[in-house]
């Protein structure tokens, strides 16, 4: 989160309060923006030990370097000799769960020191197209009333893995009787544009085979921005292969880089104007902080903490209010009205 310690000083006297006001409460709106919160883990565990914390923290560690192996990498080794250290909060949920919060500083920070890949909270919306044997015989996509146990199971890895699916939905009347025929018929077409028409960035479909359908064995096809492709496995395979892919293509030490990062921002001539601004650098992915250098009647120079650096920054600027000024430098933005 951006600190509004060193921001707000630059400014004129009787300008701060309105800031803070304005600040304080685009900050709040923004932080529920986060796709996948990778720092918060439900556990069985009916008791909130060492154990129960060790197995979290596993967890979180699996879902920020896109693999389960990295929990067991010696050079983390120090956050399991005590894993309650790196809890911040938990709670329990009822007798046998608990809602567990990680310290997020300190883990990234382990991460680091172990030269560990990573992939960072902004993960690909991905819907799930998953055909379940019915009572009478059939085939039905799992949604909001059918399938329930199998999109249970296969919710919980991948939430395991820090993986956002989104199900079909009983409201969609005929259309949904066109998805699962195309389901069926692994039609990728067909069904991205479902996903695409309800804002998902990948599609994931599960088909049951053998003759009768309970050999428990799925073909799972896959489609995104990065590519497309089939693999064969049980209903848990679906998500963990698919998380492994992304993170394959997502996950690297560089993208966890955090880099100090000047830029120049015009168009900031306002109180409101810097609170949109620091708005829509808090939204950021990847930014922590956000400290003023300079500021002047139309323009501020700014330092920003931000995993990834200046790259990461601009790959979010379609849609995000700021622009580039490319005859300036690559640094330079405007502030759009």
């Amino acid at each position: 989160m951006p600190s509004l310690s060193n921001f707000l000083p630059a400014l004129p006297a009787a300008l701060r309060p309105l800031v803070l006001g304005l600040v304080v409460a685009c900050l709040s709106s923004t932080a529920l923006a986060v796709p996948v919160d990778l720092f918060e883990v439900e556990l069985d565990a009916p008791l909130a030990d060492e154990e129960a914390f060790a197995a979290g923290l596993r967890r979180v560690i699996t879902r920020i370097t896109g693999s389960r192996s990295n929990a067991e990498d010696p050079a983390l080794a120090v956050l399991f000799e005590q894993p309650a250290r790196s809890v911040m909060s938990y709670r329990r949920i009822d007798r046998r769960r608990l809602l567990v919060r990680y310290d997020q500083g300190a883990v990234e920070s382990a991460i680091d020191q172990a030269g560990l890949p990573y992939w960072g909270g902004e993960r690909p919306l991905t819907m799930a197209w998953v055909l379940a044997p019915t009572r009478a015989g059939t085939l039905a996509l799992v949604g909001d009333d059918t399938g329930l146990a199998i999109k249970e199971a296969a919710q919980r890895v991948a939430d395991e893995r820090g993986l956002p699916l989104v199900w079909p939905s009983a409201l969609w009347g005929d259309s949904g009787e066109t998805a699962a025929e195309a389901a069926w018929a692994g039609d990728l077409d067909t069904l991205w544009g479902f996903a695409d028409a309800r804002g998902a960035d990948a599609v994931l479909i599960g088909r049951p085979e053998g003759d009768d359908w309970s050999s428990g064995s799925y073909r799972w096809t896959y489609r995104g921005e990065f590519g497309s492709g089939a693999f064969d496995g049980d209903l848990g395979a679906g998500p963990e292969q698919f998380a492994d892919l992304l993170a394959s293509r997502l996950a690297s030490v560089a993208a966890g880089a955090r880099e100090q990062v000047e830029i120049s921002v015009i168009g900031v001539t306002t109180a409101a104007r810097h609170a949109r601004l620091l708005e829509l650098l808090g939204a950021m992915a990847g930014v922590d902080r956000v400290e003023l250098r300079q500021a002047d009647p139309d323009s501020v120079v700014l330092v920003v903490s931000v995993r990834g650096g200046l790259a990461r920054l601009r790959a979010q600027l379609p849609g995000s209010g700021l622009g580039q000024v490319p005859e300036r430098g690559i640094n330079h933005f405007v502030l759009r009205p």
